[in-house]
């Protein structure tokens, strides 16, 4: 009788032991299959955003498949068995859906001689989703329109101006011929040989895209894109729109109506020069501060009144304005940092679109007003706008018309990233 007191004794222990054995393993199951999904779901959302065309589902459900596999893998214990993997993708709209993983596995008994059975099976099931329809945010795209996005938007765009009639390799903002000698439209034929005055509908006439053409058609798709992502319920996002150069506008104020806001982005365009000497300012620090003086309800995303704020600036990273220390009445500088530094402390996530300034090599005013600016780091253009950005996750530099609107994919990304990834069971 003792002998059978001590064997049910042992099994008792083994089956208390294997039973908190399977909890603990369950739960380190659980964390993995979280953070597999999360990482899963996280790739196939930077993939889709980079992408020029829509993905298939089969690429998608295989992109994260592998991203799970790997992880697993990576986080398995070499003296562990991997637990057997099932992934699936359902799509909720063109940009967005849930991962789901299941990982299941069979752990190893305390005791399996005095047991009938060999193992516990542990399986888990974790899902996650990038959707905007739960969490408050506030989006605020603060666009520069002035004379230096008149360039175009890729080097062919600007070699196919500078050998149009047009003769605006730099600036094609000017419809009155502040410049010098232009032919009116109606002009007699005498003079024809003259650039034409309106060198803005010359550039669109030859269908030549200028960079804030690639900046209306990137904030347009990042529109689409974030319509698609908030279909479950778009009262949560509200977006607006100002623009800048020598005046200050906001062009969309703020509002939940996102295809108003992605209809008003259609119309931003450069602003027109005004007359000589001034031509037109860029008034950098002006508009951040006119940014911040709007600012409502910046908090954590938990309500009307907290939202997450995010402002997405959009600039080559020059502030020029009125100075009289030179003839041309332009001083260029990067003082407007503190303007940033101040967004940031109120809570404002701020992504920085760089699209560096076009040199103009020859030119008298740029060796004056612009060329004394070191190229990189402190006091550059873009350390200036590097610095303003929250972290460098929210760094972005667009040499051209398509790295414009990657940027713009990738800044919907980051936002998606910090606000919208979230575990649903």
């Amino acid at each position: 009788m003792a002998a059978v007191g001590v064997s049910m004794l042992l099994v008792g222990i083994a089956v208390t032991v294997n039973l908190g054995a399977s909890v603990e393993n369950k739960k380190t199951l659980q964390g993995v299959a979280d953070a597999a999904a999360l990482q899963a779901e996280k790739t196939v959302r930077a993939a889709q955003a980079s992408s020029s065309t829509a993905m298939s589902q089969a690429d998608i459900a295989s992109m994260a498949q592998q991203t799970v596999e790997n992880y697993v893998k990576a986080n398995t214990p070499a003296s562990s068995t991997a637990p057997d993997i099932s992934v699936t993708y359902t799509s909720l709209s063109t940009y967005s859906g849930n991962v789901s993983v299941t990982l299941s596995k069979k752990t190893s008994s305390f005791m399996s001689g005095f047991l009938r059975s060999a193992g516990t099976a542990v399986s888990v099931t974790s899902t996650a989703t990038m959707t905007l329809g739960n969490s408050y945010i506030q989006i605020i795209f603060l666009v520069d329109i002035s004379n230096s996005m008149g360039i175009g938007g890729t080097p062919a765009d600007i070699s196919a101006l500078e050998n149009s009639s047009a003769q605006c390799a730099f600036a094609c903002h000017d419809p009155n011929g502040y410049r010098g000698s232009c032919v009116k439209g109606s002009s007699s034929s005498w003079n024809s040989w003259l650039p034409p005055c309106n060198t803005r509908v010359t550039a669109k006439n030859a269908g030549i895209n200028l960079k804030i053409d690639y900046v209306n058609q990137a904030v347009q798709d990042f529109m689409a894109q974030l319509i698609d992502y908030s279909n479950i319920d778009q009262n949560h996002i509200t977006a607006s729109i100002t623009t800048y150069g020598t005046t200050i506008q906001q062009i969309q104020a703020p509002t939940t109506d996102l295809n108003a806001v992605n209809s008003v982005a259609s119309t931003i365009d450069l602003e027109n020069a005004v007359a000589l000497p001034v031509l037109g300012y860029t008034r950098t620090g002006d508009a951040l501060n006119s940014i911040a003086s709007q600012l409502t309800n910046v908090g954590q995303g938990e309500s009307e009144n907290s939202q997450r704020t995010y402002v997405i600036f959009i600039s080559d990273g020059a502030q020029d304005i009125y100075s009289n220390a030179n003839g041309y009445q332009h001083i260029v500088t990067v003082a407007y940092q503190s303007a940033c530094t101040n967004l940031k402390q109120m809570g404002v996530t701020l992504l920085s679109v760089w699209v560096p300034y076009y040199p103009i090599y020859g030119s008298q005013q740029y060796d004056t007003v612009i060329a004394p600016l070191p190229t990189t780091g402190p006091g550059s253009m873009q350390g200036a706008m590097q610095a303003c950005a929250t972290s460098s996750d929210y760094y972005f530099e667009a040499d051209d018309g398509p790295t414009i609107k990657s940027a713009l994919a990738s800044s919907l990304s980051s936002i998606i990233t910090s606000s919208g990834l979230r575990l649903i069971k």
